[in-house]
Order: C-alpha cells, then structure tokens, then sequence
C-alpha cells in the first residue's frame, strides 16, 4: 500500500494527484467535476515507516516510504 499512488483532498472539488493514477482514473475524476492538480511521480501526501513484528518466530519485517530519505532501522 505504501507504494500506490496518491492523492489528497485539498478543497471542496480540488485534489491533488499523482501521475502515477490510471489514465482512466483521472479521466473520471475531471467528468465527475474534480479539479486536479496533478504531482509527480512519488510527491504525493504523507510519509510512512512500516514495522511488522511475526507472532510466531518474533522476527521483525520493515519497510520505508520510497517518497523519503531513510528507512527502518532496527537492532
């Protein structure tokens, strides 16, 4: 999920979007009144650092946000 592209509410009809979205997408999002503003690939909204620890063997699984500097980092 970290690495679909994104999108933001920024007004009443406004939303801002990455490139990345389905052509078709977009193209239905202006019939049904948006007014997009489109981002470049991987400059959508939020930033995210996923951890995720297995129940059964305690081992810890990390993932970092493409659209960022850095990572995960555990010891």
């Amino acid at each position: 999920a970290q690495d679909a592209p994104r999108w933001v509410h920024s007004d009443e009809l406004g939303v801002e979007i990455e490139n990345r979205v389905a052509a078709a997408t977009i193209e239905r999002l202006r019939q049904l009144g948006h007014r997009l503003v489109p981002l470049d690939a991987w400059a959508g909204a939020g930033r995210v650092m996923l951890l995720r620890v297995d129940e059964t063997s305690g081992a810890y699984f990390a993932s970092g946000d493409p659209r960022v500097d850095g990572g995960p980092v555990g010891f």
